[in-house]
């Protein structure tokens, strides 16, 4: 303790002119260094922008332009991807615009704009009747084999969609006629009901010969009542049939976005015991190659 009080008492104290001139020097070294590093930011931009702009173009957007806005991905915002189409409000300098996206207006970068061409729609009743007649033979091709154990699938016989079918509105009157006979001539394809052909069978093969059975899981009071309206409506369309079979799979109902529900089977334990039926799949650059030149496009799902 004695040697703690003299200690005490014999230092000397910091003198007040030595702190400020501590604190002044210190702010000095921060001007500084602030200075130094901005006259380097200030060198590697420019090396930047000498570097880019040999190669860069000048962008210029008018007002109402449709842009895409290159933006971070709902799922990663670690990555970017272009949205749009969006509306161009104003330019508030060479390289700053307003944006208006969605219900917001933001500035946004030109750096971060693409200009948006929208697609244009071909006009047939321009073409030449040559072009007309190929186009005609073109829609209406198809492959025809001779089939004598075809045998015509079972569909929905309610009421069909024809009313419910978006009929492009730049066809002429006439070309609308023609499409909605030709829909009226095949109803069976516009219906929102499954169908089933006898057709074809697939066999699936298992790994083991023993039963895949898994008991059901017990559903909700509420979901009864459902469960058996899906499967009588089923049984009355023909998709599905009686069973006496030991394989078992327990039904899921899964809830969509429209608040009705997907009967769903969990097919996973029989899965596991299905031997891969491995085939290769098609590479897409090679199907857009073969489909290069084409002037009409059929998508089945």
């Amino acid at each position: 303790m004695a040697l703690i009080a003299d200690s005490l008492l014999t230092s000397t104290m910091a003198k007040p002119e030595f702190s400020y001139r501590y604190i002044h020097e210190l702010h000095q070294c921060a001007r500084e260094a602030c200075h130094t590093a901005r006259d380097a930011l200030r060198l590697v931009q420019q090396k930047s922008r000498d570097r880019q702009l040999p190669r860069s173009a000048l962008k210029v957007f008018s007002t109402n332009d449709p842009v895409l806005v290159l933006l971070p991905d709902a799922n990663n915002k670690l990555l970017m991807r272009l949205r749009g189409p969006f509306k161009i409000i104003d330019r508030i300098s060479s390289v700053n615009y307003r944006v208006q996206i969605d219900n917001r207006i933001v500035t946004l970068h030109v750096n971060l704009l693409r200009r948006y061409y929208p697609r244009e729609v071909d006009n047939l009743e321009s073409s030449t009747p040559e072009l007309k007649e190929a186009l005609t033979f073109a829609a209406m091709s198809a492959l025809i084999e001779e089939d004598t154990t075809w045998v015509k699938p079972t569909v929905y016989t309610g009421p069909e969609l024809n009313g419910q079918v978006d009929v492009n509105p730049a066809l002429s009157k006439e070309r609308k006629e023609e499409v909605l006979s030709i829909l009226k001539e095949f109803p069976d394809v516009l219906t929102s009901k499954p169908g089933c052909t006898p057709t074809l069978e697939h066999s699936i093969k298992l790994k083991t010969e023993e039963p895949i059975f898994v008991k059901q899981y017990p559903p909700p009071f509420s979901a009864k009542k459902v469960i058996e309206e899906e499967v009588r409506s089923m049984l009355d369309l023909g998709v599905i049939e009686p069973s006496t079979s030991p394989y078992c799979s327990p039904v899921v109902l899964v809830k969509k976005k429209d608040g009705s529900v997907r009967f769903c089977i969990d097919f996973r334990k029989l899965n596991a015991a299905t031997v891969l039926d491995a085939t290769n799949i098609p590479n897409p650059e090679d199907l857009f190659t073969e489909l290069r030149g084409s002037r009409m496009f059929t998508s089945c799902d």
